[in-house]
């Protein structure tokens, strides 16, 4: 999913009275999980297992906004050709309490008419993909996108992203199995900020669950001793520079399974093959077999799509022939 959009869920949670904390509140308007952390990584890798194996049809949960009517006053801004009562004829707005009241009615509706719940879609079933079944390359386009051939059509894919969605999948196998570390010949002293040492003092045994081994080296260094095996070879400065903006930016996620998954996000970002990088034609079949083996390889892990489709249809269309 792309930054800063979010999904609309409503999850429905079992777990024994003992595992909730209900003194938290005096007046018991709010109760809380006593181990939220486990919660979450629970569901969090629960709900990943089970989007891989199926996807929802998209018109599942299509919440259509409805215009809030709201009446605006003059508000000192002179527009031109606009008469008195213009200014107070209704507008159309949206809100975030606009999406959450279609939401709730969509589910109260639901609720009294359970057959049109979509459980199974025929059409949709099974996690999107991308694949190179009767594709033929044809060739590279602006140094970013590589572009593939068929009797259906165009498809257009982007080479680091494509790349970006394998590295991340490889170390997040890799980390889960602990097999991840790789030590350099000659460790490599990164120097550091003060500030940014105390971030990493409190997060080396996360960091080394995903193959760095990092020791603290005084008060502005870091030896850096192994790196992940899966990751191409990127300068170490580089690795952690970025390990550095994370742990900043995560000082308010609580969850080691996002913070673990935004780092190696981060890395799989900075080790991918960039744009404007030409291709030979082996290094272009080596990443389509790879991406074919990857799950989720329909979108990068930001939430952006890897490839763009043009069927024969809209490309017809677009020379007027349809």
């Amino acid at each position: 999913i792309e930054p800063r959009r979010y999904p609309a869920a409503v999850l429905f949670l079992k777990l024994p009275g003992e595992d909730v904390d209900v003194n938290v509140h005096p007046a018991k308007l709010e109760v809380r999980f006593k181990n939220s952390r486990e919660i979450y990584d629970l569901v969090s890798k629960t709900v990943a297992q089970s989007l891989a194996g199926a996807r929802t049809s998209p018109d599942a949960f299509a919440y259509r906004l409805t215009p809030r009517a709201t009446t605006s006053a003059s508000s000192g801004f002179w527009r031109p050709k606009a008469s008195p009562s213009a200014l107070n004829e209704p507008r159309e707005s949206y809100s975030r309490q606009n999406l959450q009241q279609a939401i709730h009615d969509d589910l109260l509706r639901r609720a009294g008419n359970p057959e049109d719940i979509p459980l199974h879609v025929e059409d949709d079933a099974g996690e999107e993909k991308i694949t190179f079944a009767n594709r033929e390359y044809l060739g590279q386009f602006a140094g970013t996108y590589l572009v593939f051939g068929s009797s259906e059509g165009l498809m257009l894919l982007d080479q680091h992203a494509a790349h970006e969605r394998i590295l991340l999948e490889r170390l997040k196998a890799s980390s889960a199995a602990q097999t991840v570390s790789q030590p350099l010949l000659m460790p490599e002293v990164v120097s550091l900020a003060p500030a940014q040492i105390s971030l990493f003092e409190g997060a080396l045994s996360l960091l080394s669950g995903i193959g760095l081994d990092l020791e603290i080296f005084g008060r502005d260094a870091i030896v850096v001793k192994a790196m992940p095996a899966s990751l191409p070879h990127i300068p170490a400065s580089d690795i952690i520079s970025d390990i550095a903006d994370q742990l900043s930016d995560q000082q308010s996620v609580s969850s080691l399974t996002e913070r673990r998954e935004k780092i190696l996000a981060s890395l799989a970002c900075r080790a991918a093959i960039k744009a404007n990088a030409v291709l030979a034609a082996e290094e272009v079949a080596a990443l389509c077999r790879d991406l074919e083996k990857t799950p989720f390889n329909a979108t990068c892990p930001h939430g952006r799509p890897i490839s763009v489709q043009f069927s024969l249809y809209e490309i017809e269309r677009m020379f007027k022939r349809k």
